[in-house]
């Protein structure tokens, strides 16, 4: 049974705490990564080229942050650069097709009507984070994903309303307040996966 949940003000509280220690390393890294999707996102309409190799990147951004979260949560010091490291083609595939499943059944649910479409972006949301950090492979990174959001959704859903509004909140801060919010929302997110979606009580054998 599921029992591990989480305070979405503790989650925030202890992501902010760790993000003041060594506040402009975390602004950097935001800038860094941002200013290259922003780069990217200028070519994607440019022809079908620009528009691929924009998609490709920006699928790589993804990972980057991914693993910029958990291995900071998980060290409790910001870690970048020791990321690159563990990006190679094999995992790069495995999170592309893994995206663009989640992101077929999401809009799926989404055409069929709005709740659950809603529902599957929730309990999906952590399949990324079981590839990357559990070396699953996409449908065993899913049904991880889908039984450890078991009983916490409705949380998950507030937490992730909130983190969209403060990252909305920084993009009206003359888009700069960006490089504070998407950093620290990121390490909520890796926060709640390393401490409580991760330590969930699966039951139900898993295979890669």
């Amino acid at each position: 049974m599921n029992t591990q949940t989480f305070s979405i003000k503790g989650v925030f509280r202890d992501s902010w705490s760790m993000m003041k220690k060594e506040f402009w390393k975390y602004v950097l890294v935001g800038l860094i990564l941002m200013a290259v999707s922003f780069v990217a996102s200028i070519f994607e309409e440019s022809n079908i080229v620009y528009a691929l190799v924009s998609f490709l990147l920006q699928i790589y951004l993804g990972l980057v942050w991914l693993l910029f979260s958990v291995r900071s949560v998980q060290k409790g010091e910001l870690v970048f650069k020791d990321i690159f490291a563990e990006i190679n083609p094999k995992i790069y595939i495995k999170f592309f097709l893994l995206s663009l499943l989640v992101s077929l059944v999401v809009m799926l649910g989404f055409v069929l009507l709005i709740i659950p479409g809603v529902l599957f972006a929730i309990a999906y949301q952590f399949s990324g984070y079981f590839m990357v950090d559990g070396e699953l492979g996409v449908r065993a990174a899913m049904k991880k994903s889908w039984r450890a959001t078991k009983g916490l959704r409705w949380k998950l859903f507030w937490l992730s309303l909130l983190v969209g509004l403060l990252n909305i909140l920084g993009l009206a801060v003359v888009g700069v307040g960006l490089f504070v919010t998407v950093p620290l929302t990121s390490l909520v997110l890796g926060h709640v996966y390393v401490n409580v979606i991760k330590k969930r009580n699966i039951t139900e054998p898993v295979s890669s």
